[in-house]
């Protein structure tokens, strides 16, 4: 068995989508996505958001602290990376585009 590798960072939700994709929000509200190609493990990405849930089909949903449902849209979207979707969840996760869990 593979020995762990410590990752810096403090996050309060975690969601791997692949082996190279893992999102995350600490106890704030930040979302973060990790990216250790450039030497900065953790990238800031805009929002604010309780619970995160990658899908291996790179799909990111998230809740925020007043239950609103959101998936990621990237750059596509302007300023807003997330659109809004109609529900209301306290968690979630993701096995892909259209198969969520709350």
């Amino acid at each position: 068995m593979a020995d762990w590798v410590k990752v810096t960072g403090a996050l309060s939700a975690i969601s791997a989508g692949s082996r190279t994709t893992v999102w995350g929000v600490n106890a704030g509200s930040a979302i973060y996505r990790y990216n250790n190609y450039d030497g900065n493990p953790w990238t800031g990405i805009p929002g604010g958001l309780s619970d995160i849930g990658a899908a291996a089909d790179g799909t990111v949903w998230g809740v925020n602290g007043g239950h609103q449902i959101y998936r990621y849209v990237g750059d596509s979207d302007g300023a807003n990376p997330w659109k809004g979707i109609a529900g209301s969840l306290a968690r979630i996760d993701a096995g892909s585009r259209t198969n969520v869990w709350g």
